[in-house]
């Protein structure tokens, strides 16, 4: 009956707790073929139990009863030994019986608790997991109460570390921290400028933009803000006196040492004209400017500028580009160039030859200026100097003239003689070369053109002969070949003087050549002379060498003259020959006096 009792009491401590019910349930149903199996045999090994007891007993008792009247009857020792030998028998029965009952209540009993100790495990996994979730929620909900009233853990306040302050501790140590500030100005130059706090009477002000950053934290999500808290500079969140920062700033050496900018402008240069000059920067610093930018930087909270952010420095307010300057310098050069154009056309220095005037005949500035369209543009007028030239023939009757000769120093001789003449003043051409000379902007030497019946003027190879100078020239396309001294004519003789003032050719070229003089009434040549070279040009009157004649040039001619011929030195007159052919021109002249 023990054994009945210890059962009840586990089943009913099973049933005892709603959860343990619960757990015992699903284990009978995992478990539910095992159990079927098990109940029936425990009631067997029931009923064997008290079926064999029962027999047990009474057998003990049939034994004892009939032993019992053998010892009243005063039981012999060998009975009384039997009796005892059958009574510890009986003794050894009932506890293996005992025994045998016990071992199936054991069995019976571990089949029965195996669901009600997986049930306990379960129990106290459920309970440790809700301890530890009551732990997180409480923690969560402890941190998120305290950061209502806390700042998150790094979060810095203009410059001031207010990990976990109150909104009271914040303001307390942004008040401490405030005396430690400094403003610093940084100029272009490495130079640094830097003011405390105490000197321009720095407070900390608050307007409510602390708590503002406080109230703005969202608590319930306060771990992931917190990861993402950083630094905030709060405006306006100090107040400092204007008038001393402005007075600090105002004394700093870069306001003070500045050079100011230079605009662009013009400068006179050579002749007259302007010249740009550019503008050039300077680091003049405009007060008002800087003071604003710093103003600002120091209510913001920023501790330090630099100049040159703030776009502070004066600059020029002409450029080069400038247009009225340029405009300016534009039409003033335009002004130069006209009037140095007239003073230029002014001072062209032309001058002419004629055979009527012993110098060239210079023009002066104020027929050159009569001959000028004073306009935008200074131009010479054609017209104009077609008109002047006219007058300037006519004046002179050049146009009744003839055989007009340049020479080799550029003079114009008259040279009437010869086989070609005919020549007169080409007006028209001689105003052509005019006009071309002043608009060349060249002074020079006009020589008035000539019209002639034929082309001899237009010749580039001819050969030149001064009487006066006693020297002969030869040109060849133009090009001086040679120069060379000779003796002409005695002009103490008129029948030996050289033919002047002429043009003629040559008519004949020999070597070898003997000339006779003129016979007197004996038949006697009056001279007889040997050449190598001949070259006639006006009947028996030549150019060629004289073997006695050893001296050339100079006064020969006026004492010890030829007998009209050109007397040359036998190199000169070989190279002459060369050149020269049976037509060419000479010209022979006289300067005037």
């Amino acid at each position: 009956m023990a054994s009945d009792k210890k059962t009840k009491k586990g089943t009913s401590f099973s049933s005892a707790s709603p959860t343990a019910k619960k757990v015992t349930t699903a284990s009978k149903i995992k478990k539910k073929s095992s159990t079927s199996k098990t109940v029936p045999s425990l009631k067997k090994a029931a009923s064997a139990a008290k079926n064999t007891a029962s027999k047990g007993a009474s057998a003990a008792k049939s034994t004892v009863s009939k032993s019992a009247a053998p010892e009243k009857a005063k039981m012999s020792p060998k009975a009384k030994k039997a009796a005892n030998s059958q009574n510890a028998k009986l003794k050894a029965v009932k506890a293996k019986k005992a025994s045998a009952r016990s071992s199936s209540f054991s069995a019976a009993r571990g089949q029965m608790a195996e669901p009600k100790k997986n049930h306990k495990v379960m129990m106290i996994s459920i309970i440790a997991a809700a301890a530890v979730l009551a732990v997180v929620i409480g923690l969560y909900a402890y941190k998120a109460s305290y950061f209502k009233d806390h700042f998150y853990t790094g979060t810095v306040i203009n410059g001031v570390d207010c990990s976990e302050f109150t909104l009271e501790e914040a303001c307390a140590v942004l008040q401490e921290n405030i005396d430690q500030r400094t403003f610093t100005v940084n100029d272009d130059e490495g130079r640094s400028y830097t003011v405390t706090a105490p000197e321009i009477n720095m407070t900390y002000a608050d307007n409510g933009e602390v708590e503002n950053l406080l109230n703005a934290q969202n608590i319930l999500l306060w771990p992931f803000e917190q990861k993402d808290s950083g630094t905030y500079l709060v405006a306006e969140g100090y107040t400092y006196d204007q008038d001393a920062f402005r007075s600090w700033l105002d004394g700093i050496d870069c306001v003070n040492d500045g050079a100011a900018p230079t605009d662009a402008t013009y400068s006179v240069g050579e002749n007259g004209y302007y010249v740009l000059v550019k503008e050039k920067e300077g680091d003049l610093i405009d007060f008002e400017t800087l003071y604003n930018y710093a103003a600002n930087a120091l209510t913001s909270g920023e501790t330090s500028v630099q100049v040159s952010d703030a776009n502070c420095y004066v600059h020029p307010t002409v450029y080069s580009d400038d247009t009225e300057l340029n405009t300016t310098i534009e039409t003033h050069n335009k002004q130069v160039d006209h009037q140095l154009l007239l003073a230029s056309m002014a001072a062209t220095q032309i001058s002419f030859f004629t055979f009527k005037d012993d110098e060239p005949l210079t023009l002066g500035s104020d027929v050159i200026m009569s001959f000028i369209d004073d306009g935008d543009t200074p131009t010479f007028n054609k017209e104009r100097v077609l008109a002047w030239t006219q007058n300037w023939a006519a004046e002179r009757d050049l146009s009744s003239y003839s055989n007009l000769f340049t020479t080799h120093a550029g003079k114009l001789v008259n040279c009437p003689n010869g086989y070609r003449s005919g020549w007169t003043l080409d007006v028209e051409k001689t105003a052509d070369a005019l006009y071309d000379a002043l608009t060349s902007k060249t002074s020079g030497t006009v020589h008035p053109a000539v019209i002639s019946d034929g082309l001899y003027l237009t010749e580039t190879t001819y050969v030149e002969i001064s009487i006066t100078e006693q020297t002969m020239w030869c040109y060849v396309d133009g090009k001086e070949m040679i120069e060379t001294p000779v003796v002409t004519g005695l002009v103490t003789q008129s029948d030996r003087s050289t033919p002047s003032d002429g043009v003629w050719y040559i008519t004949a070229k020999m070597r070898d050549h003997t000339m006779y003089g003129q016979p007197d009434e004996s038949g006697n040549y009056s001279y007889i002379a040997f050449c190598e070279y001949w070259l006639p040009f006006n009947d028996t009157i030549g150019i060629h060498d004289l073997a006695s004649r050893d001296e050339f040039g100079g006064d020969i001619y006026k004492t010890d003259g030829s007998h009209g011929c050109i007397n040359t030195p036998l190199d000169a007159v070989k190279q002459i020959y060369d050149w020269v052919s049976v037509g060419t021109s000479v010209v022979v002249y006289t300067l005037p006096e």
